[in-house]
């Protein structure tokens, strides 16, 4: 049965409400693919920190210099050496490495960092 006067379809009003939800739907996805970036980089900066740093200190025990091995080490691995430093101790040696990761192209944001940075250490404990 159809009533004199209804309406069929979508008023303006509507309109504005759907776009808005499909906005904001899009906001919510992109937000979400952003965040997982970031963690996903700082997961994989810490992996190659752990391995720079465990190689380093493998050269150092052999007698090698080991900061060009955490070069090495992290450049293979598709990261930047940001620090490293090997310090000498009662107990023997520590290797202290920083390794920067970077976001893939197009996840920045204006004013937002492109960098991930994460320590490793390598030695007896202190």
């Amino acid at each position: 049965m159809i009533l004199a006067g209804a309406r069929g379809g979508v008023g303006a009003g509507g309109h504005a409400r759907l776009a808005a939800a499909g906005l904001g739907f899009v906001a919510a996805v992109w937000l979400s693919i952003l965040v997982t970036g970031w963690w996903s980089a700082g997961h994989r900066a810490e992996e190659v920190a752990d391995m720079a740093s465990l190689a380093a200190g493998r050269a150092e025990a052999l007698g090698e210099s080991g900061c060009p091995v955490a070069y090495q080490t992290v450049r293979a691995n598709g990261a930047q050496l940001m620090a490293c430093e090997v310090r000498g101790g009662p107990t023997g040696f520590t290797v202290i490495v920083d390794v920067g990761m970077r976001l893939h192209r197009g996840w920045e944001l204006p004013g937002m960092p492109t960098t991930v940075v994460k320590t490793s250490r390598a030695g007896p404990v202190e």
